[in-house]
């Protein structure tokens, strides 16, 4: 069961034609913040805000976990296609990184309906983001176990990430209205 939300028409939107144009925009409008972020020039590698993940906490909040995950691996694979780096490292780190944080948060909201706020369940999602994008990189990609000592940094601006990103979709979740 989907975290609660007011002002949402679940059975309408449920239906079908809504929710694939639903869900559509969703994916356009990730993936749009994922394409604006990756030209913001940023000074450590791996770290970014991820916007992207404002929508993906609302597609959770609404939906669930299938079409969350749904979104999540559309707005990973469009995007690195439109940026170039389809099935290249950074692909392989924001795919696994984004579906594994997707699925955390999507099990928070699910197992323990209302029991956390989004800001809470964001900061989880990025603290698995980066925690996974940090193995992958380990384990497959660069293969060198002295990047562990980035996860001290990655681990404080998860938390900062997270935190940002959560309030900002608890804003929106508070002034959106499906009809």
């Amino acid at each position: 069961m989907p975290w609660p939300v007011r002002g949402i028409d679940r059975e309408r939107l449920n239906r079908r034609p809504q929710k694939l144009v639903f869900l559509s925009l969703m994916t356009a409008l990730a993936m749009v913040l994922q394409i604006l972020e990756s030209l913001i020039p940023n000074p450590v590698p791996w770290i970014r805000l991820g916007l992207a993940n404002v929508i993906i906490l609302i597609v959770l909040s609404v939906f669930g976990i299938k079409e969350g995950l749904i979104v999540t691996g559309l707005r990973v694979f469009l995007a690195s296609t439109l940026l170039g780096t389809i099935f290249g490292p950074t692909f392989w780190l924001s795919f696994s990184g984004g579906m594994t944080s997707t699925l955390g948060m999507g099990l928070m909201l699910s197992l323990f309906p209302g029991t956390f706020s989004l800001i809470g369940v964001s900061i989880v999602g990025a603290f698995i983001h980066n925690l996974v994008q940090l193995a992958v990189a380990i384990l497959f990609i660069i293969r060198q176990s002295g990047l562990v000592y980035l996860l001290p940094i990655l681990l404080v601006t998860a938390l900062i990430a997270g935190s940002i990103t959560g309030v900002i979709a608890t804003l929106v979740l508070k002034k959106i209205e499906v009809h």
